[in-house]
């Protein structure tokens, strides 16, 4: 209950439900996965999306590398600043993106923060925790758990 009540906070946020006024049905999805950082180096990505049937879906994603990645990969580290560096001395980016039928995706970089409460950083492993976001013009920081497991990716980097 508590995640689909943070669901649809992160839904409202959209000016398309705020006109709406309608109380829609919420579907959530975690997909985690290794792939390529901008610079061909290793990343790590957690995208949370939440959708409403039919109109909206919103997805934010948190994209670890660089430092951030090997920061995760310690044991004691379990939380991370996504500092929106493109390099190897950066520890990620966080995007919020929007689409809706019809219209073509726009992305929002947010400022991110990943708290992780479980952590096997492997192909198959458990990834458990909470990505903080602030909107651009909004004070408040957001929070979105997410859980899943690391998917196995097929993309070559370096």
């Amino acid at each position: 209950m508590h995640l689909l009540v943070l669901a649809f906070a992160f839904i409202l946020l959209s000016p398309h439900a705020q006109q709406a006024g309608a109380r829609p049905e919420l579907q959530t999805h975690t997909t985690i996965n290794f792939h390529c950082a901008p610079w061909d180096g290793s990343a790590l990505s957690i995208q949370t999306t939440v959708s409403m049937t039919g109109n909206t879906a919103q997805a934010l994603t948190a994209t670890v590398w660089g430092k951030g990645l090997r920061d995760l990969l310690r044991a004691g580290s379990r939380q991370l600043d996504l500092d929106q560096l493109y390099s190897d001395a950066g520890t990620g980016i966080t995007t919020l993106c929007r689409s809706e039928a019809g219209k073509p995706r726009a992305c929002t970089p947010v400022a991110g923060r990943l708290d992780i409460d479980a952590a096997m950083i492997e192909i198959g492993g458990a990834l458990k925790g909470t990505l903080f976001y602030r909107m651009p013009g909004i004070a408040q920081e957001l929070a979105i758990p997410f859980r899943g497991v690391i998917e196995d990716s097929r993309e070559l980097c370096g």
